[in-house]
């Protein structure tokens, strides 16, 4: 009877980390499913965005990058967060479909800022290219 009631005091918080990974799942999949209403030349489609136990700040710089040649700028607020590391494997999206569906399944989304505010040199005093953009709590 004992060791009954251990399981069932076990299997309490898995089955909430599991209603959370069946959540994740769910939005992961909506936005991976939401296709663009007009798709313009660069959004290229990619038969496989996949990464591997890379750091979370990593991977959103370099789908920004791929997605609209964006710099990214992290609020300090979420700097903490970026560290975890990820692990996901996406097929047909575009990059910046790619860059949605993991800013939302870490709680994360990205604001557009205005370019000459936030443009600054490069170390070799050349502008650096493409527009900024923010990533912030939801």
């Amino acid at each position: 009877m004992a060791q009954l009631r251990r399981e069932k005091e076990d299997a309490t918080p898995l089955a909430a980390q599991n209603a959370q990974l069946r959540e994740a799942l769910a939005k992961l999949t909506a936005v991976a499913e939401k296709k663009p209403d007009v798709q313009t030349p660069n959004q290229e489609v990619l038969p496989l965005v996949w990464f591997d136990d890379v750091p979370l700040s990593d991977a959103i710089v370099t789908l920004a990058r791929q997605a609209a040649d964006l710099n990214v700028m992290f609020d300090p607020e979420v700097r903490p967060r970026l560290g975890s590391s990820l692990s996901i494997r996406l097929e047909n999206l575009t990059a910046e479909a790619a860059l949605e569906a993991i800013l939302s399944t870490n709680n994360l989304r990205l604001v557009k800022t205005p370019g000459p505010t936030w443009k600054r040199l490069n170390d070799d005093g050349t502008w650096m290219p493409g527009g900024f953009v923010g990533i912030t709590r939801k």
